[in-house]
């Protein structure tokens, strides 16, 4: 086939592997086989998972038993945040004992707008200074943030860009957590932020001492010196306050952390629980288990089909072998018209000569020219080439042409089984010596008033001693001249080239199986017959049940029991 006559690359695709499914639809045991093996499989997993689950939500609630119980630190909150509490009561209080207030200020004598502005001053320092006191007595980041959204500074830049950052640091602290103990990163954070909340106090004491600058000049006379009654040392009561933060902070975040836990364990808890709890109803298992056994079996099936390619139709087995199929044979159909006469209903269930395919056979092979005497039948196996070639010769000999029927494959006795005769003497017996050809033809009834010439196959196998194929092949050309057509059936492995062979004449018609016939096994088989010499002229596919063949030994015994019927019934009418 030349380049440009070749066929879409994808049609041809799409073509083999159509023929591919429709090869697997013909294997309906492999189908049943593996769709009962995947059925079963599906139903066990299918009833597994649901156990399964059951068994990881008793597992999990037995976790859940282990949760941590958090009574333990909540008292050591409410602990810190007493003892902080106290902490900052206690040095409120110190730096309350430690001076007397000033006596009062002399008569103010400033202008109005002098006073105004002082005023204003000295709320602007009098509220930085609460705040700046609040901060030192409470150095957290909810004190610091007070500070620097004061009205005083909040308007300052840099009081805007701090405040940012400590936002940002109070975001990573709050996300971030550890299991037990002070982490060395949250305190780190922690510092982080003091250190910004010192850099708004920072500003804010450079805001105050400013505003304090500026009341200097607009102050009246200084009232006298304030009277210290006593010096309070605070730096213990601060140490005891940031330790009492420090505890504070760490049991908060231990607490938090112990209550994420327990709640990861409540929510796994609770999907296995809802997972153990779902019922799947049982024509729901059962109908997902008979599709998924489908599914497999038809994979199953598809996968050898796909690694083991056999011929799907006969557009296939031209495509593998160059040959043209002459004719598909179907399964028979019965017709009741052909019922009625006992010599229909007494012949063979395999002879079908009205077949459309076998005439169709037979006139392909009537219209060759120069018309052909002799005609070998071979196939793949024996009981369908048998069958074709005795339905070839029966259709002949409905066309009023004298036929002979040889059985040339020694291993079976097909013909004989097909027909009803006796399979012995032979063509093996011919080839042993034993009998003459004229003493080895029989006449075999195919329907009403007709009958068929047959050399059974006679003796299984070929002579002990061999023989010489020589004479069997004179013979056999001398008898075809007798008959308007001679159908040989053969084995593929007896067709030899030269004078090996005892066929006359190469004519050849090959059979083969659709759906069992490999494609490689056709394509070899007939390049095989072409190297030996052969002629073929088609393929004649099969696509119906393997005709069935009776063993030598029970067709013997039915030749003895019919030639002893008719014995005792020709004594009976003497």
């Amino acid at each position: 086939m030349t380049a440009e006559h070749s066929p879409d690359p994808a049609a041809h695709d799409a073509t083999w592997f159509a023929r591919r499914s429709r090869n697997a639809l013909r294997r309906p045991l492999l189908i049943a086989v593996a769709g009962g093996v995947a059925f079963v499989l599906t139903l066990l997993v299918l009833l597994i998972i649901p156990r399964r689950g059951d068994n990881s939500a008793r597992r999990i609630a037995a976790l859940a038993s282990e949760k941590a119980d958090t009574s333990a630190l909540i008292v050591a909150q409410g602990r810190a945040r007493a003892a902080l509490a106290a902490a900052e009561d206690a040095l409120a209080d110190a730096r309350r004992r430690s001076v007397r207030p000033p006596p009062a200020a002399p008569a103010d004598t400033l202008s109005a707008e002098l006073i105004a502005r002082r005023d204003s001053l000295r709320r602007t320092a009098t509220a930085l200074n609460g705040m700046i006191e609040r901060v030192e007595n409470a150095p957290l980041p909810a004190s610091y943030r007070a500070l620097g959204e004061m009205r005083e500074l909040a308007a300052d830049p840099q009081i805007r860009a701090l405040l940012d950052s400590l936002a940002d640091v109070e975001r990573e602290r709050e996300q971030f957590g550890a299991v037990g103990g002070v982490d060395p990163i949250f305190v780190a954070l922690t510092a982080r932020a003091t250190a910004i909340g010192r850099a708004i106090q920072a500003v804010a004491e450079a805001r105050q001492t400013a505003a304090r600058q500026e009341l200097v000049q607009l102050r009246p006379p200084p009232p006298p010196s304030p009277v210290v009654v006593a010096v309070v040392d605070t730096g213990p009561i601060v140490v005891r306050r940031d330790l009492a933060v420090t505890t504070l902070d760490s049991s908060t975040r231990r607490l938090a952390e112990t209550r994420q836990n327990n709640a990861d364990v409540d929510r796994r808890v609770e999907a296995a629980r809802a997972a153990a709890n779902v019922e799947i109803p049982p024509l729901t298992l059962l109908a997902a288990a008979l599709v998924l056994a489908g599914v497999a079996g038809f994979g199953v099936a598809l996968l050898v089909e796909m690694r083991r390619s056999r011929i799907a139709d006969p557009g296939e087995a031209e495509e593998a072998t160059g040959l043209r199929v002459l004719a598909v044979v179907l399964p028979k159909t019965v017709q009741p018209e052909r019922t009625r006469r006992r010599a229909d209903r007494d012949m063979s269930p395999l002879l079908d000569a009205t077949s459309d395919a076998y005439r169709l056979l037979y006139l392909h092979i009537a219209g060759l020219v120069p018309r052909l005497s002799l005609l070998t039948v071979t196939g793949d196996d024996p009981a369908v080439a048998a069958t074709v070639a005795a339905n070839l010769a029966a259709a002949a000999t409905y066309d009023a042409r004298s036929t002979l029927l040889v059985d040339a494959e020694l291993s079976a006795c097909a013909v004989s089984s097909i027909l009803g005769v006796r399979p012995e003497p032979g063509f093996g017996d011919v080839l042993a010596g034993r009998v003459d050809w004229s003493e080895a033809v029989i006449p075999a009834t195919i329907g009403r008033e007709r009958a068929l010439d047959v050399i059974p196959s006679g003796v299984c196998g070929e002579p002990p001693g061999g023989f010489d194929p020589l004479p069997a092949r004179h013979s056999l050309a001398r008898i075809a001249r007798r008959y308007d057509l001679v159908v040989l059936v053969v084995a593929p492995r007896q067709i030899q080239q030269g004078d090996g062979g005892i066929l006359p004449a190469p004519d050849l018609i090959y059979c083969a199986r659709i759906g069992e016939t490999t494609v490689a096994g056709v394509r070899a088989a007939t390049d095989v017959l072409r190297g030996a010499g052969a002629r073929i002229r088609g393929l004649v596919l099969w696509h119906a049940d393997v005709p069935l063949i009776q063993s030598r030994e029970l067709l013997a015994a039915q030749s003895t029991a019919a030639e002893n019927v008719a014995l005792t019934a020709g004594r009976a009418g003497r």
